[in-house]
């Protein structure tokens, strides 16, 4: 059912008092001697709910109209604020209120033919038809044109609010996108660090009555590691706080240092370049660094103490691959949540990752475009994992 009153502001409405105010005004000073102030005067408190309550105000203007009738009075320029109210009907109104002001254009638009010409002309004349048929015919016109512009003026409106919450639900997906890229960095960063420390950490229980020197190397490591990892924390902290600033992310050029970085921490890491190096994309770098971030920490913290990174590059892309043998009485099953994030991350720029392993080695293969929006070739694609 619709409501009775629209919730308007307070502003609108005094504006539509005093449209209704000037129009009974008008009424007072010229309609008292044709007989047209009392219609008049509830057409003008018609104006006054035409937008806060556009049932009441066209209730009101059919009493208007039938008041009219009653003093046997013809169409009169008062007769415009019927046209204000089917106007803010099909505009305000709900479903009823728009339907019921439809058929009171008809209803109305025959009423007016048949008063003028059977009412208004004398039983007999030839002009009582043809008057009949012009004044409905015209008023029918006139009725409809005021509710079909209400009617794109409704449309209109529902047009830029579904406009505006299309473009609100495309900011909070851009924004959830955003959160969930900086949860992924922040699990290979802490990841990452977390398998260090505490690789070092146990190395240097065993030795530290063996080789001293050894421990305090462990310890080295652990600090710089820490202190890397802190550092990385707080930009991406720093992002959640404000998108605008963006700090430099890791590419192609700093794979040689991470995998220093893994050296350093008891690693032992062989990589194998094939082919040219071709530019890329910074999307493209980043996502191809975190999956070999990523990967050499699973080998770290699970595999047999050496992984072997194989970069190839092609014609139409770049094709990683990360292996390494499981450490002894390692059960692996379903990939975790770093298998997931490695794999959104090459299918978000337009790549594919595939992770798995048989009974002593564990493998991962990712393949990314040059572009960040070149779909892979169609012989290289991969299921994922």
């Amino acid at each position: 059912m619709d409501p009775v009153l629209r919730p308007l502001a307070p502003w609108r409405r005094a504006v539509d008092a005093a449209v209704a105010l000037l129009f009974i005004g008008l009424v007072l000073l010229f309609a008292v001697r044709g007989g047209a102030l009392a219609p008049g005067l509830v057409l003008g408190v018609a104006l006054v709910f035409r937008r806060w309550s556009p049932p009441i105000a066209l209730a009101l203007a059919w009493a208007g109209a039938l008041v009219q009738l009653l003093v046997l009075q013809g169409p009169l320029p008062i007769d415009v604020a019927i046209f204000a109210v089917l106007f803010a009907c099909a505009a305000y109104g709900g479903r009823r209120t728009r339907w019921a002001a439809f058929g009171s254009a008809v209803l109305g638009a025959v009423t007016a033919g048949a008063f003028v010409g059977l009412v208004l002309h004398p039983l007999g004349s030839g002009y009582r038809l043809q008057s009949g048929l012009t004044v409905g015919g015209v008023t029918l016109v006139s009725l409809l044109l005021s509710w079909t512009a209400g009617q794109l003026a409704r449309i209109r409106r529902v047009s830029q609010r579904n406009r505006q919450a299309a473009d609100e639900a495309s900011q909070r997906a851009a924004a959830e996108q955003e959160r969930t890229r900086i949860a992924r960095d922040m699990h290979d960063v802490v990841a990452h660090s977390l398998a260090v420390v505490i690789a070092q950490s146990d190395g240097a229980a065993r030795l530290r009555h063996v080789d001293p020197d050894a421990v305090d190397e462990a310890l080295a490591t652990i600090s710089a590691t820490a202190r890397a990892a802190l550092a990385d924390v707080r930009v991406l902290l720093q992002q959640l706080r404000s998108e605008a600033q963006r700090a430099p992310q890791p590419g192609m050029d700093d794979l040689d240092g991470l995998l220093d970085g893994f050296r350093a921490s008891g690693l032992e890491v062989r990589r194998t370049d094939e082919g040219e190096p071709r530019p890329m994309p910074v999307p493209v770098q980043i996502a191809v660094f975190r999956v070999v971030q990523e990967s050499l920490t699973n080998a770290l913290r699970h595999g047999g103490g050496r992984a072997d990174v194989r970069v190839a590059w092609a014609p139409g892309g770049l094709e990683v691959r990360v292996e390494n043998p499981f450490r002894a009485g390692t059960v692996h099953g379903r990939p975790g949540n770093g298998v997931t994030g490695m794999q959104e991350r090459a299918v978000l720029v337009g790549g594919h990752l595939h992770a798995g392993g048989d009974r002593d080695r564990w493998c991962v293969t990712g393949w990314f475009p040059l572009a960040a929006t070149t779909e892979a070739p169609a012989g290289r694609r991969g299921g994922a994992a």
